[in-house]
C-alpha cells in the first residue's frame, strides 16, 4: 500500500511538473508523447538577405497558432559554407517548412512550421536546423523571439556590425567567428568561443550569464539593462551602463 501511495505521488508530481514546463494544461497532444523529428534533412535554396527572422509556428485543425514545446530545445546553426554561392537552409524532412521573403526588404523570414505542439528531435545535436551562407555574405541582424527553447549557434562567421534580437529562452553561441560591433538583447545566456569581436554590447534579461572561452578576444564589453544580474566567466574587462531607472549587478566566476 505504501508503495502504491509513493507511485501515485510521483505520477502526480510528474503531471504537474509538465504543466509548469509547458505553461498550460495538458491536452491529448501532450498525453500521447512527443512527435519525433527525424535526422534526415531537405535543402531549401534561399534568396539573398541581410537580416534573418527565425519564426516557429504550429497551427491546429482550425488554423489557430498554438504554443510549442520541444524537448531538448531547437538547435539552429548559422554558418559559412565556402563551397556555395547562394544561401540555403537544411530543415528536417519530417517538419513542414515554409520560407518566405519579406516584401520590399532584405529580410528573410524562416518560418519553421511544426506539425505537432509537443516534439523532440531524434538527434538535435548532429541534425539541427541549419542556415548556410556563402563566404563574404554580410548579416546585419538575426531575430528569434518565439518563446521556444532554442540554442542559436553561429560558426565561422566573418561579419561587420550585427545585432541579435532574442527571446529569453534563446541561448546564443558565437563560435570561431570574427565580428565588428555586436549587440545582443532580450536573452540571458551568451557564450563566445574562440572568436574575435571589436565591441560586444549585451542588454541582458533577469539573470544573464556570459562566457568567453578558448582564446576569445573582445576589445570592449558593455553591459546594459535594468535590474539585471550578470554572471561573468572569462570576461576580464567590462563597462556597466545601467538604464537611468535601474541597476546592474556583476559577479565574476571562474572555471566552466
Amino acid at each position: 500500500m505504501f508503495a502504491l501511495i509513493i507511485a501515485g505521488v510521483l505520477l502526480g508530481a510528474s503531471f504537474f511538473s509538465f504543466i509548469r514546463i509547458t505553461g498550460e494544461e495538458c491536452d491529448e497532444t501532450f498525453r500521447r508523447g512527443p512527435e519525433m523529428i527525424s535526422a534526415e534533412v531537405s535543402r531549401l535554396d534561399l534568396n539573398q538577405f541581410n537580416r534573418l527572422d527565425i519564426n516557429y509556428s504550429c497551427n491546429d485543425e482550425d488554423g489557430n497558432n498554438q504554443s510549442i514545446y520541444v524537448r531538448g530545445g531547437v538547435h539552429v546553426v548559422i554558418s559559412t559554407d565556402s563551397t556555395t554561392t547562394i544561401p540555403y537552409a537544411l530543415v528536417p524532412e519530417t517538419m513542414t517548412g515554409n520560407v518566405s521573403m519579406a516584401d520590399g526588404s532584405d529580410e528573410l523570414t524562416l518560418d519553421v512550421a511544426f506539425s505537432h505542439r509537443y516534439c523532440e528531435f531524434i538527434d538535435s545535436m548532429s541534425s539541427p536546423i541549419s542556415i548556410r551562407i556563402p563566404a563574404g555574405m554580410q548579416l546585419d541582424g538575426v531575430k528569434c523571439t518565439n518563446s521556444v527553447d532554442t540554442h542559436l549557434i553561429t560558426e565561422n562567421l566573418d561579419m561587420n556590425d550585427i545585432d541579435f534580437e532574442l527571446d529569453s529562452d534563446v541561448w546564443l553561441y558565437l563560435n570561431y567567428g570574427t565580428f565588428g560591433n555586436v549587440t545582443v538583447s532580450g536573452n540571458n545566456y551568451v557564450n563566445v568561443f574562440d572568436s574575435k569581436i571589436k565591441t560586444l554590447t549585451i542588454d541582458g534579461y533577469d539573470e544573464t550569464g556570459i562566457i568567453y572561452a578558448n582564446g576569445t578576444v573582445v576589445g570592449e564589453t558593455i553591459l546594459r539593462g535594468s535590474s539585471v544580474d550578470y554572471e561573468l566567466n572569462g570576461v576580464a574587462d567590462f563597462r556597466a551602463m545601467p538604464d537611468s531607472t535601474g541597476t546592474i549587478t556583476v559577479r565574476q566566476t571562474y572555471g566552466n
